[in-house]
C-alpha cells in the first residue's frame, strides 16, 4: 500500500478478418467463385464470434483484482480499517482496499496479532493517517517499519511516546537538525507528535512489525503498490 504502482488496463484484441480468396484465383469459373465468396463469409463469421467474446472478456479479466463500486470488504480489511479514522485517508484509500491484495494482507496480519506480539499495537496502526490529513500533508518523512521493542513503536515513524528513551535513530536526527538549523535544540523525549501537529507525515513504509523481529512484515503486503497515488479532494471534508 505505501508504494505507487502502475494502473493495469484491459485491453481487447480484434481478430483481422480473412481475406477473400477470390482474387486470386483467375482461372475458376464464376460458379467456383460464388461458392469461395460463401465459404469465405462463413468462415469469417466464425472467427468473429471468438474475437468479439475475447475482446469484451480481456478488459474484465484485467480488472479482476479491482473492487467494483459498492462491494462488500473482506470482513479482515473492515475490521483493520476501523483503525483509519479519517475521512479524507478513508475516501482515498477505499477503492485500494478493495483489492485482493489488501484482504490477503488482512487476513495475514489477523493471524499474526493473535500468534504473536505485533507493534504497534491496535488502534495504532493508522496513527500518522488518522494525524495528518491528506489534504494537511505538507512533508513526508517514511521510515522503514516500527520499533519492534516493547513500549516503542505507535504509528509514527522514528516517534517513541514521552517517557520512552530516544531511540538511536531519532537522536541521529536531532543532532542534524542541531547541526543545520539555526536555534535548533535537541528534545528531551522522542514524540513526533508535534510535527505531525504541522502537516509531517511520519509514514514507516512497512506498518506493522513482530516483537523483536525487525522487517519481518517487510512481505506481508504493506508495500504492495496502489494503482494511483491518492490525492486530496477538491473540497476536502471539514475537519471534526
Amino acid at each position: 500500500m505505501m508504494k505507487f504502482l502502475k494502473p493495469v488496463e484491459g485491453k481487447g484484441q480484434k481478430n483481422a478478418r480473412p481475406e477473400g480468396e477470390e482474387n486470386a484465383r483467375p482461372d475458376i469459373d464464376e460458379g467456383s467463385i460464388k461458392k469461395l465468396r460463401t465459404d469465405d463469409t462463413a468462415a469469417a463469421a466464425a472467427s468473429a464470434a471468438p474475437a468479439a467474446a475475447n475482446s469484451s472478456a480481456a478488459p474484465a479479466a484485467a480488472n479482476s483484482s479491482a473492487t467494483p463500486a459498492g462491494a462488500t470488504l473482506a470482513p479482515a480489511v473492515s475490521a483493520l480499517l476501523e483503525e483509519l479514522t479519517d475521512p479524507e485517508w478513508r475516501a482515498a484509500l477505499k477503492r485500494e482496499c478493495g483489492k485482493q491484495y489488501v484482504a490477503r494482507m488482512a487476513e495475514q496480519l489477523a493471524v499474526e496479532q493473535q500468534k504473536h506480539t505485533v507493534f504497534p499495537p491496535r488502534g495504532q496502526i493508522f496513527t500518522a493517517f488518522n494525524a495528518v490529513p491528506l489534504s494537511k500533508v505538507r512533508v513526508v518523512i517514511i521510515g522503514q517499519d516500527p520499533y519492534h521493542g516493547p513500549g516503542q513503536a505507535h504509528g509514527l515513524c522514528f516517534s517513541v511516546l514521552r517517557g520512552v528513551q530516544t531511540p538511536p535513530s531519532l537522536k541521529n536526527i536531532y543532532k542534524e537538525l542541531v547541526d543545520d538549523v539555526d536555534g535548533f535544540q535537541m528534545p528531551s523525549h522522542g514524540n513526533l507528535q508535534s510535527w505531525a501537529d504541522q502537516g509531517v507525515f511520519l509514514l514507516n513504509a512497512t506498518l506493522t512489525v513482530r516483537k523483536a523481529n525487525a522487517n519481518s512484515h517487510q512481505k506481508l503486503g504493506w508495500q504492495e503498490s496502489p494503482s494511483q497515488p491518492p490525492h486530496p479532494s477538491p473540497n476536502p471534508s471539514p475537519e471534526h
